[in-house]
């Protein structure tokens, strides 16, 4: 009787288990396009002000990461590195495509 409790058990959580792993896979892509767009323009902004100083790449990279992580966080996002990462990536392609197109 009390290995037929565990196995109801055990199919309820696994249904739950199921519908929340197909949430989670409609959810996080919606959730990062989000954060994306919410840090998109200060990003860009951060970036084309780091062109400017006379400091080495990777130092502009440092100081855009710290800028955009403290930003974040003031949003309400915890982004890891690697994340932020991306988005200056983003914007310094951004960038580049905006002066080859005149723009």
């Amino acid at each position: 009787m009390l290995k037929k409790i565990w196995e109801k058990i055990k199919r309820f959580l696994l249904g739950i288990y199921y519908e929340l792993k197909e949430f989670i896979k409609i959810a996080i892509p919606q959730v990062v396009a989000i954060i994306f767009l919410d840090l998109k323009n200060f990003a860009i902004q951060v970036v084309e002000e780091l062109e400017l100083e006379d400091i080495s790449n990777e130092d502009k990279r440092k100081q855009a990461l710290k800028k955009i992580k403290k930003e974040a966080k003031k949003r309400g996002f915890e982004l890891k590195d690697r994340v932020i990462n991306l988005l200056i990536e983003l914007a310094i392609n951004y960038i580049k495509n905006k002066k080859e197109n005149g723009v």
